[in-house]
């Protein structure tokens, strides 16, 4: 009996499509990061003083097949003056652990018609360099699963 030359079909198909998918995923996210980067860049514009009054961690944990991570992240809370009203928040930005002391002065950004909507001054650049770095990641991951389409279909050939 003769063996057949076919190769077997959807081997690679699955691994492009997974590859697709997680490729459009860091799209995702690099474009979230830069709309949000463009937003607080555009409407927080004026430039205050705070003292930091409290600095406290944060676990996220990361679950990736059978690995589990597990980060601390650290955040500080900023209490700043704007026209005669005092605000205490947390600016959704990780900061350095050691950076930081209760009391500490520190300049924010913030929106004049949301005074509530701040950054700290400098953050967007990081979101910036997050943005690039996940179109590299998205790009890599398509390169694959066209690569990967491309071997799958090669293969059909023979």
């Amino acid at each position: 009996m003769a063996k057949s030359k076919t190769a077997p079909r959807g081997g690679n198909f699955i691994s492009t499509v997974v590859f697709f998918i997680i490729g459009a995923m860091f799209l995702v996210l690099g474009i979230y990061a830069n709309v949000r980067a463009g937003h607080l860049d555009k409407v927080c514009t004026e430039e205050i003083e705070g003292t930091v009054k409290s600095i406290y961690s944060r676990e996220e944990v990361r679950r990736t097949g059978k690995h589990t991570y597990r980060e601390i992240n650290y955040y500080i809370t900023v209490q700043y003056q704007y026209d005669d009203t005092f605000y205490t928040l947390s600016p959704n930005d990780a900061v350095s652990r050691d950076r930081y002391r209760k009391g500490d002065r520190v300049t924010v950004m913030l929106n004049p018609d949301d005074p509530s909507e701040v950054c700290l001054k400098g953050k967007t650049r990081g979101m910036r360099i997050s943005f690039i770095m996940l179109m590299i990641f998205c790009g890599g991951f398509w390169v694959m699963s066209a690569v990967l389409l491309i071997k799958d279909r090669m293969a059909l050939k023979k």
